[in-house]
């Protein structure tokens, strides 16, 4: 079965002579307007469909990312991290190796973030 683009196109009408008190009478046949005006109107939408696509995989793979990252944070939070049973909060201890750690998780969060943040209006990584 060939493409609907390609049948619409192709698609022809016969083409009717009216003259002034005689029998309208076939005289050939042309190109259906309609039809052709459908077809380039299925190829927009279809190219449009594509960059949809495209986009809908970017942006997938750019969450698949954002995962990834959140992923490593909290197993760097499970291996190097306590939850203060008082406060609820999540330390990592005591001195300057605790602000390190700290610094590290507030960075993994900041850039998952950033690559959930990177909207339609800027698809660029």
């Amino acid at each position: 079965m060939s493409d609907i683009v390609d049948r619409l196109r192709e698609r022809q009408v016969q083409r009717w002579v009216h003259s002034t008190g005689e029998t309208p009478r076939a005289d050939g046949y042309r190109k259906d307007a309609e039809c052709q005006e459908a077809a380039g109107e299925i190829e927009r939408l279809r190219a449009a469909l594509t960059v949809a696509q495209e986009l809908a995989a970017h942006y997938a793979e750019r969450e698949r990312c954002a995962a990834w990252v959140d992923a490593r944070r909290d197993a760097y939070c499970a291996d190097f991290g306590a939850v203060d049973p008082s406060t609820g909060t999540l330390e990592f201890g005591r001195g300057s190796h605790a602000e390190a750690k700290h610094d590290y998780v507030s960075d993994l969060i900041e850039i998952a973030d950033g690559l959930r943040a990177l909207g339609p209006g800027n698809p660029d990584l």
